[in-house]
């Protein structure tokens, strides 16, 4: 198996980003590490190209294995097909800055909008539908929204400045808060991204504590993975998390420069690690997401492009 870029087009200026970001983009590593004495890899094989992007941050996957990727500083959501070519776009002079896009059970795409403070709410063909939340720090209220998951009647939001994890019912109403503050770990410090496991319950990669914590689906701590570092299994301001049907957990080890695939314990199966020089390094990942045949996509805003990953 292996893994393929899909470079979204690069632009002879910089970027403003705000100076969260600019932190995650710290030190780089060797291109690929492995763990064992014949231990997986994660491989690039090939390009293709699909639109330009700016800035993506956050990704997703549709049941049918369509790509949603939040184009951040384009201020819209970019739709592909399994082998990359651009689709469509969403969200044209409606969102401001998406960093997170789901979709949703009840067949809605939510976008997580983290300028807005809000999560917007739109058609599989992209017509709007409306908006749920307002800026603050009461329920219902958001700041920073920075991550989704949802669940067959639900669905869970993290904010990155309210240190919490927020969950709403289909309809749009806040039916539950918890910020970690109940269990030894403490309560959130800027976490960063959020998906279910197979079994229901939820990881969370609190960004600035370096850990993944997972916890039940209301709101209790069952265990923390990781610790900070650069060794297999440690992190260094984890992003993005997403967890396939087998279990696997990838991580978005951003300050790391790298992607890493654990078991449901926290043992290393596969690292991918780039140094954000050459073509065909992982720079600084924000988002991940699995598809229906393992493969890994992965949100690269350093390099202004998404990537595929197999592992092999």
């Amino acid at each position: 198996m292996s893994l393929r870029s899909l470079s979204m087009g690069k632009r002879g200026m910089a970027y403003r980003r705000s100076a969260w970001y600019w932190a995650l983009v710290l030190a780089g590593t060797s291109l690929m590490q492995g763990c064992g004495p014949s231990p997986p890899r994660l491989v690039l094989v090939e390009e293709a190209e699909a639109g330009v992007l700016a800035g993506p941050f956050g990704v997703s996957v549709t049941p049918s294995g369509e790509v949603l990727i939040a184009d951040t500083d384009h201020g819209l959501v970019k739709w592909l097909d399994d082998s990359g070519k651009l689709l469509h776009t969403i969200g044209e002079g409606v969102l401001s800055r998406p960093l997170a896009v789901t979709w949703a059970p009840w067949d809605e795409i939510l976008v997580a909008d983290f300028e807005a403070d809000r999560i917007f709410r739109f058609k599989p063909d992209g017509q709007y539908l409306g908006s749920w939340g307002e800026p603050g720090e009461g329920p219902g209220e958001l700041s920073g929204p920075c991550g989704m998951a949802s669940a067959s009647d639900r669905f869970y939001v993290l904010e990155f400045y309210n240190h919490r994890v927020q969950v709403f019912d289909r309809h749009g109403r806040s039916v539950e808060i918890f910020d970690g503050s109940s269990s030894e770990t403490g309560k959130f410090h800027y976490p960063g991204g959020i998906a279910l496991e197979p079994g229901g319950s939820l990881l969370v990669a609190d960004t600035h504590r370096y850990v993944l914590r997972r916890f039940t689906s209301d709101g209790v701590e069952r265990d923390v993975l990781g610790r900070q570092g650069t060794l297999p299994g440690e992190f260094d301001d984890p992003m993005g998390v997403t967890v396939d049907a087998q279990g696997r957990i990838a991580v978005a080890d951003s300050a790391n420069y790298r992607i890493q695939i654990l078991d449901a314990n926290g043992a290393v199966l596969a690292v991918a690690n780039g140094d954000g020089r050459w073509h065909g390094t992982v720079h600084s990942p924000t988002g991940v997401a699995f598809n229906r045949e393992g493969d890994l996509w992965v949100a690269d805003p350093g390099h202004d492009r998404v990537e595929m990953y197999r592992l092999q």
